[in-house]
């Protein structure tokens, strides 16, 4: 594969172009970041046909004058103290809490909960919530009460969603 990886790349095809005919001609799932991975790894050389340019000088402002430079302090110093106080805790493993499916029991549109519980389930290392999720939420009703500390203020938002949804039905 590395032999025909070299030929594509030498030949000026893209990274997603070559997944694609790589795919096609093995029979694998190669995606465009694993081509260019490979590619740096075996140092071929960038075949894309793009070079890179300096970057023009910002215009000026409505008034004329040059934009400012934003500085170059981090965030953390300007962020106000009682920020920093109200950031909540992860949510403490609770006894309720029972592991119903594992990672790979559960798929992206099954609607159930994926709040990690770190209790030891079927052989692995953790488990799954597995309940029904609120509609625009990863996790049910329970979790998403213990992840957000602010949950009463944004729950009937989802509940309307919700609401919603039946009557479509």
């Amino acid at each position: 594969m590395d032999a025909e990886l070299t030929k594509l790349r030498q030949c000026g095809y893209g990274s997603s172009v070559i997944a694609k005919l790589m795919n096609d001609a093995f029979g694998t799932t190669l995606t465009r970041n694993s081509v260019i991975g490979r590619a740096c790894r075996l140092k071929l050389p960038d075949m894309s046909s793009s070079k890179v340019r300096p970057r023009k000088p910002a215009p000026p402002n409505a008034f004329g004058m040059p934009l400012r430079k934003r500085s170059k302090k981090p965030r953390s110093e300007g962020m106000p103290r009682e920020w920093a106080k109200s950031v909540a805790p992860l949510p403490e493993p609770q006894e309720e809490d029972v592991p119903t499916k594992t990672f790979s029991d559960l798929e992206w549109g099954d609607g159930c909960c994926r709040h990690r519980i770190d209790v030891p389930f079927r052989g692995e290392p953790y488990g799954f919530c597995g309940k029904e999720t609120v509609p625009g939420l990863s996790v049910c009703r329970q979790h998403a009460a213990r992840w957000f500390t602010n949950w009463a203020d944004i729950e009937p938002r989802y509940v309307k969603v919700e609401e919603k949804q039946m009557e479509d039905a």
